[in-house]
C-alpha cells in the first residue's frame, strides 16, 4: 500500500474538529485503498501468468506441479501422487527377505547386511570343550583298528608301517623315466642323468657308417659296441668298432671281415650306447 494512503488514513484518524471523520472522506479513502490493492493483486497475476521463469519462481502454483511420470522437465516438482506410485515401483524391485527366489528382484541393503552376517558366521568352526563323545553307535575318539578288521580289495590294501617307509622314499631314491622312445631306434632316458640309445642300420657299400643319435650325450664320453648282422649259411667273421673320436650327437662305425681273406664289410648292423645326458 501507497505512503499517501497510509498517511491520509492516519490524518482522518487523528482530526477532532466537527465532521472531521465523515461517512464520505471515509469511503472515498476506502475505495482509494481497494483500487491499491486491486492494482497490486493484477500486477502479481500478471507477472505470474507472463513474467515469471519457467518452472516456478518465488511463489509455487498447482500449474507448477507434474502430475506424471513421463515429464521430462527438470525444474518442475513432482505431485505426491506420483512420489507414491514411484516409491511403490521401487517397493516392486527389491526384496527384504531371504527367502524369496524371484531372479528378476534386487535383495535390500538389510537383507545383505543380514546375508554377510551369516556368511562371516561360518567360518567360526565349532569345536566342543573336553573329550566329547556323541551318543549312539558311534566309535569312541581315540581308538585303534587291527589289520584283520580292514576289509581289502584290489585297490585297498593294508600296509605295514614298513611298506610305507619304502613308499615315501620312492620319489627321492628311485630313477624315473624322464622321455623315452621304444622303437626299432630309439632311448631311454633316466632322471639320475643315464642314457641308452640303440638302433639297427641295414648297411652300406661303405665301410664306415655315421649314426645319429636321437638325443644328444653330456659329452664324448659314452660307451659304444656294434655287432654284425649275418646270414646263417655265412661263414665269415665280422667286426663292428666304433672309430675313435665321437661327438656328442653322432659317431662312426667302422665294419670288417676275416675268411680266406680280409677286408671291409657292407652288411647291416645294430648297436648301442650307453652313457650320461646330464
Amino acid at each position: 500500500m501507497s505512503k499517501q494512503l497510509i498517511t491520509e488514513s492516519e490524518a482522518i484518524r487523528d482530526e477532532v474538529r466537527v465532521g472531521a471523520n465523515s461517512a464520505k472522506r471515509v469511503g472515498t479513502l476506502l475505495v482509494q485503498m481497494a483500487n491499491e490493492v486491486n492494482g497490486i493483486y493484477t500486477n502479481v497475476l500478471d507477472w505470474i501468468n507472463n513474467d515469471r521463469p519457467q518452472g516456478g519462481g518465488f511463489i509455487l502454483t498447482q500449474s507448477d506441479v507434474v502430475n506424471a511420470l513421463t515429464d521430462e522437465s527438470e525444474l518442475k516438482p513432482l505431485s505426491a501422487k506420483q512420489g507414491k506410485i514411484l516409491k511403490a515401483i521401487i517397493d516392486g524391485l527389491v526384496v527384504d527377505n531371504l527367502v524369496t527366489d524371484n531372479e528378476s528382484k534386487a535383495l535390500s541393503a538389510r537383507q545383505g547386511k543380514e546375508l554377510a552376517e551369516r556368511i562371516e558366521g561360518l567360518s567360526e568352526v565349532y569345536q566342543p570343550l573336553g573329550d566329547y563323545q556323541p551318543a549312539g553307535n558311534y566309535a569312541a575318539s581315540v581308538h585303534e583298528h587291527q589289520a584283520s578288521d580292514i576289509q581289502e580289495t584290489t585297490d585297498k590294501k593294508v600296509m605295514t608301517a614298513e611298506e610305507r617307509n619304502i613308499l615315501s622314499t620312492l620319489g627321492t631314491k628311485s630313477i624315473l623315466v624322464e622321455s623315452q622312445s621304444l622303437g626299432q631306434n630309439g632311448y631311454l632316458k633316466c632322471s639320475n642323468g643315464l642314457l641308452i640309445q640303440w638302433g639297427k642300420h641295414s648297411g652300406s657299400t661303405s665301410p664306415s657308417v655315421t649314426i645319429y643319435l636321437t638325443e644328444s650325450f653330456l659329452d664324448a664320453d659314452y660307451i659304444i659296441q656294434g655287432s654284425i648282422i649275418k646270414d646263417a649259411s655265412d661263414n665269415n667273421v665280422y667286426s663292428a668298432l666304433p672309430i675313435a673320436n665321437p661327438t656328442k650327437n653322432s659317431f662312426k662305425l667302422d665294419r670288417n671281415f676275416s675268411s680266406t681273406n680280409i677286408g671291409v664289410s657292407s652288411a647291416k648292423f645294430n648297436w648301442i650306447a650307453i652313457g650320461r645326458w646330464k
